[in-house]
């Protein structure tokens, strides 16, 4: 025991002889120059490691680029269950909505730029259907058929983006969008009620409802419920915006 008092006793002087050389040399040397004196040390130092050791180095990466990669894999786990999470929100708003206004189908498109959702304020050049919910005995919409759908070839969407919302018949649809009407005519659609979704000033999707058939839509009744709905909606898409921004 005396011993190691001793030796601890020795070594304190020896930290604090060393910490008032440093001072000294700050002092007497330009921190710049210093700091330039210690990059230079480094870089020599890896340079020796580097030609006598390379293990040493090579494991240092292995393990930062190991780190990076598990970082990367957990974000993207947790992104996944957040849009898992998120699905079965905007579903049960979906089954709601479908519940209230005695529409047939009710719908979410998202914008995307071809890769992944965004509302960074890019252009906007695709849609895309990605959540849907059909009252009973309605078969579900082909895989596919409402996927990259090309904003451009859709007039009703710049409508939408400036308006913010459209309700009317499928002769009223036709009036605006030819194509839109064809791709719902083909499902017996015959009312339909859209509302724009955002994320600040920038819109991530719609909000669809349709009616088929001699089915009709309560306009007072549908403007209530989309809009309740709609702003739920938003906030999930909203929330998968910034995580997907995080990764």
């Amino acid at each position: 025991m005396a011993e190691e008092r001793e030796n601890s006793g020795g070594r304190v002087p020896a930290v604090l002889n060393a910490l008032g050389r440093f001072m000294k040399g700050i002092k007497e040397y330009n921190v710049f120059e210093l700091l330039k004196v210690l990059f230079a040390g480094a870089c020599v130092t890896f340079m020796v490691l580097l030609i006598f050791r390379p293990e040493v180095i090579f494991e240092q990466v292995d393990k930062i680029v190991e780190a990076v990669g598990d970082a990367r894999d957990a974000r993207h786990a947790d992104a996944s269950a957040f849009r898992l999470r998120a699905d079965e929100n905007m579903r049960g708003e979906l089954t709601g909505l479908l519940q209230t206004t005695g529409a047939d189908r009710a719908f979410v498109m998202e914008f995307h730029n071809g890769s992944s959702n965004l509302s960074s304020g890019l252009p906007f050049l695709y849609l895309d259907l990605t959540i849907e919910v059909g009252a009973g005995g309605e078969p579900p919409l082909r895989e596919g058929e409402f996927k990259d759908l090309r904003t451009a070839q859709y007039p009703l969407v710049g409508l939408l983006l400036r308006q913010g919302y459209f309700y009317g018949t499928i002769d009223e649809v036709r009036e605006l969008d030819y194509r839109l009407s064809y791709h719902l005519a083909a499902h017996d659609v015959s009312q339909v009620a859209v509302m724009t979704l955002w994320n600040g000033q920038s819109a991530t999707g719609f909000l669809c409802l349709t009616w088929h058939g001699d089915h009709r839509m309560d306009p007072e009744k549908t403007g209530h419920a989309i809009r309740a709905s709609g702003t739920k909606i938003a906030v999930e898409l909203a929330l998968l915006d910034r995580l997907r921004a995080g990764i």
